[in-house]
């Protein structure tokens, strides 16, 4: 059986009609001259507040250094060295936990299996609960405790 191509226009014209009522009645946000300036203005102050956080102990006593930034390497590079100067001991041999960028970052350690975790999430709660279960994970057992808790926003 042959179909002719005209048969296809009046559905093709149809759509191209539903399209355009669309785009023209504001139904899309991209059609919305107010969304779309909402939206750059939000982007422009997310990208403003870009803040990260990071901390790093000494797992001999377990005692840590925290370092907020614009970068995640240099929140880490900041926590690392402090951490070492004022925590190690003269040992220099600290551990990062990494960092968060614009969330909480949580750190679980456990004092009598030296076992730790960390998580960076955007929930305080949630982060806390992920570095337990990593710290659990990696051998802490039932004496993981968080030590640290923080959002990168506060520092």
């Amino acid at each position: 059986m042959k179909t002719s191509p005209g048969r296809r226009r009046p559905l093709a014209i149809v759509i191209l009609l539903m399209a355009f009522l669309f785009s023209g009645s504001g139904l899309t946000a991209a059609a919305s001259p107010l969304a779309t300036l909402a939206q750059s203005t939000v982007q422009a102050k997310a990208a403003a507040a870009d803040r990260y956080v990071s901390f790093a102990f000494y797992p001999g006593n377990f005692a840590g250094w925290q370092a907020f930034a614009s970068s995640g390497e240099e929140a880490r590079n900041i926590a690392l060295d402090q951490c070492n100067r004022n925590q190690s001991e003269g040992k220099y041999n600290c551990i990062s936990t990494g960092y968060a960028h614009n969330a909480y970052l949580a750190v679980a350690v456990s004092k009598p299996y030296g076992a730790w975790g960390s998580n960076a999430n955007t929930s305080a709660t949630y982060a806390g609960q992920w570095a337990l279960y990593y710290c659990q994970k990696y051998g802490g057992g039932n004496d993981c405790r968080v030590i640290y808790n923080r959002h990168s926003s506060e520092g």
